[in-house]
């Protein structure tokens, strides 16, 4: 045990070798790490945009409440819709009527291109003849 304690102690520090191996496994490590962060960014991009949209298709459904009854037409859509600068985002709606009943049914559908790929949010509410 005295040898294995004066063995260590005559050492005075890490040879290059050691500083290399504990380096490349550090390396390992951190790009680990910096995936993580980079899904995390992406999924947060993603969050972003399925928020503008929802809240999107809840302003313009909102809207379609407030519309008079008689001027909600079946099948109408509207443009482009931005709102910021980005102007990533469509907004179509759509009323549907129900013959036996004073209803409409008001759908907004709310689509955004990602990376080529294409996003959709779709909202539906009943409006009732007052």
């Amino acid at each position: 045990m005295g040898r294995l304690k004066n063995y260590l102690k005559s050492k005075g520090g890490f040879t290059l070798l050691e500083l290399m191996i504990s380096l490349a496994i550090m390396s390992v490590g951190m790009l680990g790490v910096v995936g993580m962060f980079v899904y995390a960014i992406g999924g947060n991009a993603e969050g972003r945009n399925l928020s503008k949209a929802t809240n999107l298709a809840g302003k313009k459904i909102e809207e379609l409440k407030m519309t008079a009854f008689a001027d909600l037409t079946s099948h109408r859509t509207s443009g482009a819709y931005a709102p910021s600068t980005d102007g990533m985002y469509t907004i179509s709606d759509w009323t549907t009527k129900d013959p036996n009943l004073n209803m409409r049914k008001a759908t907004v559908s709310v689509t955004w291109v990602v990376k080529g790929t294409t996003h959709e949010v779709k909202l539906s509410s009943e409006i009732a003849k007052q």
